[in-house]
């Protein structure tokens, strides 16, 4: 059988997604940080679409539950963590020296790890039919990764550079978690493609670039709001109506 018969309309988007997370990791090592983010959530943007137009015609086809996972690991796992090494090596250079960049390297390391073996459970327990994820999605950590990258570029609050290193290790660590989060369809994608559309309004028109930074940060804060939260609301909706398991 050829392979083009194994792809649906949804799995392009997929594939899409797959080469936006390469594109992002060659800009980042090429030093273009913000293109390589925008890459990211463009990507995420995608990953939404292709669930969207999944449902939208029934069902993915052969290859999409496979291709999936593939494309998050390139650039959801992979990709983010790329751009928050190269972002912030010279930091860790100059303050600690090549211990320094050993440790970044690691908290770097164990976001792909942890996001590895988060997707590999994803598909062992078939977890595309449950109500809810366990441990955070891939997207969601991804989202919040570019965002908190997106923030030397675009607002002019400083903020500290260990703190990119320091959520990958608690994103990577909630990713492997058993904890639960609600499947919010295509709410990534939302504050995705909000996220791209306010960053180029803020850098074409200035007269908007503190109502576009001020956004920016409250994209951040709804994505940080449901790493935060996600788990409490599987917890509520048990309570509300008196089922759940023992």
């Amino acid at each position: 059988m050829r392979i083009t018969r194994l792809i649906s309309i949804a799995d392009i988007f997929t594939l899409v997604n797959a080469l936006l997370g390469f594109t992002s990791i060659v800009l980042a090592l090429e030093g273009e940080t913000v293109l390589a983010i925008y890459a990211i959530l463009v990507g995420i943007l995608c990953d939404g679409l292709d669930g969207m137009v999944a449902r939208r015609f029934s069902r993915k086809w052969y290859l999409g539950d496979y291709l999936d996972v593939m494309a998050d690991t390139t650039s959801f796992c992979v990709a983010p963590s790329v751009v928050v090494f190269m972002l912030v090596r010279g930091w860790a250079q100059d303050a600690a020296g090549d211990p320094g960049v050993l440790l970044l390297y690691a908290a770097c390391g164990s976001s792909v790890v942890c996001g590895l073996l988060r997707l590999a459970r994803f598909c062992y327990l078939g977890g595309g039919h449950s109500a809810s994820f366990i441990g955070l999605p891939s997207p969601a950590s991804a989202l919040v990764l570019a965002l908190l990258a997106l923030q030397p570029f675009t607002s002019a609050t400083a903020l500290p550079p260990w703190l990119m290193p320091a959520a990958a290790v608690v994103l990577a660590g909630l990713m492997v978690s058993s904890l639960r989060y609600p499947k919010v369809r295509g709410a990534y994608a939302y504050v995705s493609g909000i996220a791209i559309f306010l960053v180029m309004m803020a850098e074409r028109l200035d007269a908007t670039r503190v109502v576009a930074e001020f956004l920016l940060d409250m994209a951040l804060l709804l994505a940080v709001a449901y790493v935060a939260l996600g788990p409490l609301a599987p917890r509520l909706r048990t309570r509300g109506t008196g089922h759940g398991q023992g």
